[in-house]
């Protein structure tokens, strides 16, 4: 063979490759960027079921002993091991009752906004995927964002960041 018959082969090859890791990462792209709002639409509600008895919250807005219970294994499940460093359970809880107190119950989830990050390098394991959302929501007494932060670790997404802002909450 002759070095240009070589240098070809060696280009159409490199051409190859790259064709096969841009189509490998804009597939992991779409389907981390479909996983990713899926479950913040699925975890959203959840969480926001767990708001036990505030005082402000009528018996029909008060969320039921098994929607506190799947809220609460939600949680252990799905918050990454930073936030519950950064987040105690009691202290959690004061937010949700807080929020749920000026709020009332979640009605429902208006629209979603945002996207996931996918490294190129974490096609090698070197680094996880990331996603930001924030959603708008409607509870019974008004209107609210949701803006959640996740991290994709240990073949699920984590929840790494939940935060409810309104007019109406305090933090």
């Amino acid at each position: 063979m002759t070095g240009k018959k070589i240098l070809l082969i060696v280009l159409v090859l490199l051409l190859v490759i790259s064709v096969s890791v841009v189509g490998t990462s804009i597939i992991r792209q779409t389907q981390f960027e479909s996983s990713s709002q899926e479950f913040a639409v699925f975890i959203t509600p959840l969480i926001l079921s767990a708001n036990p008895s505030a005082p402000q919250i009528s018996d029909e807005e008060t969320a039921t002993e098994t929607e506190k219970v799947e809220a609460e294994r939600a949680w252990e499940t799905y918050a990454h091991a930073s936030l519950l460093q950064q987040q105690s359970n009691a202290d959690r809880l004061k937010y949700l009752r807080i929020v749920a107190g000026n709020l009332g119950a979640l009605e429902v989830i208006e629209s979603i906004r945002g996207g996931s990050e996918v490294p190129i390098a974490s096609f090698l394991g070197e680094s996880q995927p990331t996603a930001n959302y924030n959603l708008q929501v409607r509870f019974t007494r008004g209107a609210a964002d949701v803006q959640i932060s996740m991290l994709y670790e240990q073949d699920q997404w984590q929840i790494t960041a939940f935060q409810v802002m309104s007019d109406r909450t305090v933090d």
